[in-house]
């Protein structure tokens, strides 16, 4: 793939969720979960997307990823519009997008070790087929999230909050992305916890250019990682900027309304 300096270009996307009620379900009006957004991201930078939960961010990175279809608009990655692309054709660009969730437990699976979940998401990519060469990146990829090597022999259930989310970032990078979408990926942790992991994440951008688009309700949160941080609410992204700028000088009123939610948590 071409090297194109914005990774990810949103243009005008929007998503109607129609709105049923009664005995036939009949529909009755339609709420614009996504409503005319666009945004760029650079490569190896981070674009901060904060607003409160219904504001509609869950639903553009589903979007995003084509888990959801949409109503308008273009999503182009790395230079190709993959908007209109079935799902054969998107499967080349699957690995170069990965996302994780707000709840990592819920998202490994209970029944396979740790080194198994990274074994299964290595071998999905078709690199690595050799047992001592998948052996070795899960290794290297445990390093890299700073997961002691005694824990590819345990459970999920047997991990904190923080080594799951760790493990879920290790498989997130199996695919050597290009993109990750952290949704909420600190929420439930602690304070302590999730600082390490907030560092973990701006260390790994630095040493593998990796873009991020990283989604919560805190600003205080996205201004620690971001480069650029737009504001959402009902759908819109209703404020834009530099981290540093739009953090200290707000100009919407539901913005202000965030950073002082943020101070006080």
């Amino acid at each position: 793939m071409k090297k194109e300096k914005n990774i990810l270009e949103i243009k005008d996307l929007t998503k109607i969720f129609p709105v049923k009620r009664g005995v036939f379900f009949k529909q009755v009006g339609e709420v614009k979960a996504i409503d005319n957004v666009s945004f760029k991201i650079e490569r190896g930078s981070t674009y901060g997307l904060v607003g409160e939960s219904g504001s509609g961010k869950s639903t553009l990175a589903r979007s995003i990823l084509k888990l959801i279809d949409y109503d308008e608009g273009d999503i182009i990655f790395n230079g190709v519009n993959i908007s209109d692309l079935d799902e054969k054709k998107f499967r080349p660009y699957r690995s170069k997008i990965q996302i994780v969730l707000q709840d990592p437990l819920n998202s490994l699976d209970p029944r396979y070790k740790v080194k198994n979940i990274l074994k299964e998401a290595l071998l999905l990519t078709g690199i690595y087929k050799n047992p001592r060469a998948l052996k070795e990146r899960v290794d290297e990829l445990l390093e890299m999230v700073n997961l002691s090597g005694i824990l590819k022999d345990s459970y999920p259930y047997q991990l904190s909050g923080g080594q799951s989310q760790r493990v879920c970032i290790a498989r997130a990078l199996c695919g050597n992305p290009d993109l990750i979408i952290w949704d909420e990926p600190t929420s439930g942790l602690d304070i302590t916890t999730a600082s390490k992991l907030l560092k973990l994440l701006i260390d790994i951008q630095k040493e593998s250019n990796i873009s991020y688009l990283f989604i919560s309700h805190d600003l205080k949160i996205v201004r620690r990682i971001s480069h650029i941080i737009g504001v959402m609410f009902n759908g819109k992204i209703i404020e834009e900027g530099l981290a540093e700028e739009l953090f200290t000088n707000p100009i919407q009123a539901y913005t202000k309304k965030l950073l002082k939610s943020s101070l006080f948590e």
